[in-house]
């Protein structure tokens, strides 16, 4: 999980510059979604560890975005 957060903040930051802000907060939503979903549903180990992973992504790019959203709001 905490490999996907690396990675995760740093692609969101290039990709909230191109696509804006609160799409990408909702996009990442859907990954935080789809992450723990893929995790509830695990058979074996890697599938346990694809699923933390894209939740780390997630996790990583909404640290991220966050800070960034509010801080344009205020």
């Amino acid at each position: 999980m905490i490999f996907g957060a690396i990675i995760g903040s740093l692609i969101s930051g290039f990709t909230a510059n191109r696509v804006g802000r609160k799409p990408c907060l909702l996009l990442t939503s859907s990954f935080n979604i789809l992450g723990y979903d893929i995790m509830a549903n695990a058979v074996n180990v890697s599938t346990m560890s694809a699923g933390r992973f894209v939740a780390g992504v997630a996790a990583g790019s909404i640290a991220v975005l966050n800070v960034v959203y509010l801080g344009e709001i205020a």
